[in-house]
């Protein structure tokens, strides 16, 4: 996988000391030009899965709303099934005749 760029890093940290913030003011904050922030922003977003929308803010002097997008702190357990579940015990199943096999 290709490493991050220099512009998604400082958006990254930026979300990361702002907490929920408008792309502009994350852009701001990690002085990056507004064009390259806007599109960053929604990939991130849309795709990366490094953001989250939280919601919408109207900033003083402005006619139009902003999203507010926040920074998703990755769950490690997430992926894994519930304890207990039919699909961890055909988890624990398949993991033990693989063990046998080889």
């Amino acid at each position: 996988m290709r490493p991050l760029g220099d512009e998604r890093q400082a958006l990254r940290s930026a979300f990361a000391e702002l907490g929920a913030a408008t792309w502009k003011d994350a852009a701001q904050h990690a002085q990056v030009g507004w064009d390259v922030a806007r599109v960053t922003v929604v990939n991130m977003a849309r795709q990366g899965g490094d953001l989250q929308r939280v919601g919408y803010e109207r900033p003083a002097g402005s006619a139009c709303w902003m999203t507010l997008y926040e920074l998703v702190q990755p769950d490690d357990a997430a992926d894994d099934p519930p304890p207990g579940s039919a699909a961890a015990a055909e988890l624990q199943s398949v993991l033990a005749s693989w063990a046998t096999f080889v």
